[in-house]
């Protein structure tokens, strides 16, 4: 079983709150061999629970405010008693399960939530339709991984996607996966992320992380995104053996922050829906398509997949916009 640093969300952390404005960055052009050293941005926590029972779990969910729930305690064996109280009640949470930490992240979908994933998965379903690919990509949605069968790990992510034949969707993973977070943390995201590559033996090639600070002034959201990356080649060595000292690495930080003279809150309606009143640094995304088709573009239809800036920034406007 691959193993994976679990970071506990709940735990004491020391984070410098000024830590925001120097953020460390790695570009496509000149990535990092190493592990990416970006600090908590001074996240917020989510709010922890004992498991008991089932029941109980989704009567607390009841009351939670936010996008996720700790739930420390949890046994392999709740978790099909979860599954069947979730079915029962038809409550649309998605569940993170760590076996080895009996430890249970709860996402729950709100509008703001849904917003900051929902736009990247979009444009890049568009993308994908301009280069004549809609039918060689399939969506994943909160599938699942390793499987419904699992008796260990599983994880529910909030998209992404895996290509057609290449991999088969009831038995291959994803290989591009959208995470965000509104009041989750940037902790708990960069679980998810290292359990991706990990569980999948690094089958999943990108994960993109989505964290909104819904304390900051500026109406920041961060987006990150990782690849599994190994050192330099070394003499003598095979691809076989540097394939199996993958790491993640974190490849961009790009922010998205409210750039007008106006605070946020005290903005017209006109202005907190503009992308233009939202400024985006070390922009544009860009995710490589032959890590997400698993095989090089044919030119110069098919392309590495861009969000430009202006697409960030209108992400952006639309989630706080949606924010409940």
């Amino acid at each position: 079983m691959p193993t994976y640093q679990i970071d506990l969300p709940f735990a004491a952390s020391s984070v410098n709150q000024s830590s925001s404005a120097s953020v460390s960055a790695f570009t496509l052009a000149a990535a990092s061999t190493a592990p990416s050293t970006v600090p908590s941005l001074g996240a917020a926590e989510e709010p922890s629970v004992v498991y008991t029972t089932a029941p109980e779990l989704f009567t607390t969910l009841e009351s939670v405010e936010g996008d996720a729930l700790l739930v420390q305690k949890v046994p392999v064996e709740a978790m099909r008693d979860l599954d069947r109280v979730r079915e029962l009640r038809q409550r649309k949470v998605r569940f993170f399960y760590f076996a080895e930490k009996s430890l249970l992240i709860v996402t729950i979908p709100t509008g703001s939530h849904e917003m900051m994933y929902n736009r990247l998965q979009f444009w890049l379903s568009a993308e994908v339709g301009r280069m004549g690919l809609f039918s060689s990509w399939l969506p994943v949605g909160g599938t699942r991984y390793p499987g419904i069968s699992t008796t260990g790990s599983s994880g529910e992510g909030d998209s992404g996607g895996l290509p057609w034949p290449a991999r088969d969707l009831l038995t291959g993973w994803p290989t591009l996966v959208f995470e965000s977070g509104f009041s989750q943390s940037l902790t708990s995201l960069r679980m998810k992320m290292r359990f991706w590559f990990a569980l999948s033996n690094h089958d999943v090639k990108i994960v993109v992380l989505a964290k909104a600070f819904p304390d900051s002034r500026e109406k920041r959201i961060l987006i990150e995104q990782w690849q599994g990356r190994g050192p330099p080649p070394r003499p003598g060595a095979t691809a076989t053996r540097r394939t199996q000292i993958l790491e993640p690495v974190c490849l961009q930080t790009i922010n998205v922050v409210w750039a007008q003279e106006t605070p946020y809150d005290e903005a017209s309606a006109e202005l907190r829906v503009s992308a233009e009143s939202f400024n985006v640094t070390r922009g544009p995304l860009i995710l490589d398509f032959a890590l997400c088709f698993l095989r090089e573009p044919i030119e110069p239809i098919e392309h590495d997949f861009v969000f430009p800036d202006e697409i960030l920034s209108g992400c952006a406007a639309m989630t706080w916009r949606s924010r409940r």
